[in-house]
């Protein structure tokens, strides 16, 4: 549809500086091959399929209503739970791999990591 951004293309100040502190974690170990590179843009792109889960979550609730092949309607589990679970693994593993650590949201550069 015009005039809507795809999740791939949407940045935001927080997380150009995030892209930037993920990669220089990776420069100072000497990973600079654009393999790394790659890696770091795809954990963004799964950040951002987990915030688009969660909100999913957050409007729909946990349980939402569906239509069976029959035309009623039922209650069934929001499958955004299960696949934002599944995103959250996936992040873990691409930070423990890449051995980083997960910037926070401070600004302060001693404090700007999870421990």
């Amino acid at each position: 549809m015009e005039g809507e951004q795809t999740m791939a293309k949407q940045t935001t100040k927080s997380e150009k500086a995030m892209r930037t502190d993920l990669l220089d974690q990776l420069s100072a170990q000497g990973k600079t091959a654009s393999y790394y590179v790659d890696l770091v843009d795809r954990y963004l792109f799964l950040r951002r399929t987990a915030d688009a889960l969660q909100k999913d979550i957050d409007e729909r609730g946990p349980v939402v209503p569906i239509t069976s092949g029959n035309g009623f309607t039922k209650t069934a589990p929001n499958e955004s739970i299960r696949e934002l679970k599944n995103t959250l693994s996936l992040m873990l593993v691409i930070i423990r791999d890449l051995n980083l650590r997960e910037p926070a949201a401070a600004e302060d550069d001693d404090a700007a990591y999870l421990q």
